[in-house]
């Protein structure tokens, strides 16, 4: 029931029990409220790495990573990259590696040195946002809250009005 009834897999198939109650009675709440942030997502990440950055912190693009190691006598990272065919190597004190858990699982230094690395789990998630045609402000959906549909007779998980005015919805699959 629960399955055919909840429109996100990893929920109820991943998630650690404890975590999935927090989730469950907090972050997917109907009480729960969205928001738009006006000038897109991106502006999260732009400002984390300029503050980054402004912290001496730095951000290598466009990389290929090819090996880590440590030196544990001098506590540095020595790490070694492929940069549009120029190879290059860089050291540090500290290493962020952000990236999913299937990336990480194919750094052999994370692999051999991070147990808990088998724990980190990546489901996949496809959000689209849809622009509905509206008439004096109303659009189809107007007066609609979020609708969940059950996953075994459609394979549309949510149907999210973001804003009814302009016809924008969110659905996943």
């Amino acid at each position: 029931f629960l399955e055919d009834n909840h429109p996100y897999y990893s929920e109820l198939n991943v998630l650690n029990c404890f975590q999935a109650v927090k989730m469950f009675s907090d972050d997917l709440s109907e009480k729960q409220t969205f928001y738009v942030l006006s000038g897109g997502l991106s502006q999260i990440t732009n400002n984390l790495a300029n503050s980054f950055k402004k912290n001496k912190g730095k951000i290598y693009l466009s990389h290929h990573l090819e090996k880590i190691e440590y030196d544990d006598s001098k506590k540095i990272f020595t790490v070694y990259f492929d940069n549009l065919g120029k190879k290059a190597e860089k050291q540090c004190k500290k290493l962020i590696c952000a990236m999913d858990a299937n990336s990480l699982k194919n750094i052999e230094f994370l692999h051999k040195n991070i147990k808990e690395l088998d724990s980190v789990k990546t489901q996949p998630l496809l959000r689209l946002y849809q622009k509905f045609p509206t008439k004096d402000n109303k659009s189809w959906f107007s007066g609609s809250g979020k609708i969940v549909t059950p996953f075994s007779e459609n394979k549309l998980k949510f149907f999210i009005p973001v804003n009814s005015q302009t016809g924008l919805v969110m659905t996943s699959y």
